[in-house]
């Protein structure tokens, strides 16, 4: 009997939760089981891994880690932050079997952590992203070049 690939078994959206650095590294600290079904890595194998390693789009892979960076420093506490702090995106990411998948990811930045939410959309065919595009709670559009 042939092993059988978690990856090509997913019919419907899968959603699982993770949480990463918000530095340049997004070093990879925690992913749920879900993660299995949808991409078809173990939870033990991304963790200590770059997050933005596994974007199968031809953007730049460090507009990613870009979106979370903290604000520079001479911003004083009298002054709000003007970047958001919860975003939305699509992304495709590659698999364990090496095909990428189609994820709407939404994100909460905190702290020195990322925490998202990956919902996988398998049954959609591979269209490249060339830039990252997010949407912002206030729903406008954000691309970043």
């Amino acid at each position: 009997m042939s092993p059988v690939d978690p990856v090509a078994l997913v019919i419907k959206p899968t959603s699982y939760i993770g949480i990463h650095s918000t530095d340049e590294s997004t070093n990879v600290y925690f992913v749920s089981e879900g993660c299995y079904s949808a991409v078809g890595y173990k939870p033990s194998e991304l963790i200590n891994t770059r997050a933005k390693d596994y974007i199968a789009d031809s953007m730049d892979q460090n507009d990613y880690s870009q979106l979370y960076a903290k604000a520079d420093s001479d911003e004083t506490a009298d002054e709000p932050d003007e970047d958001s702090n919860v975003y939305s995106m699509w992304v495709n990411i590659k698999s364990a079997r090496g095909a990428p998948v189609l994820h709407r990811i939404i994100s909460f930045r905190c702290d020195n952590t990322v925490i998202y939410l990956g919902m996988t959309f398998p049954e959609r065919p591979f269209t490249d992203h060339p830039s990252l595009q997010v949407q912002q709670l206030d729903r406008q559009m954000q691309k970043l070049d």
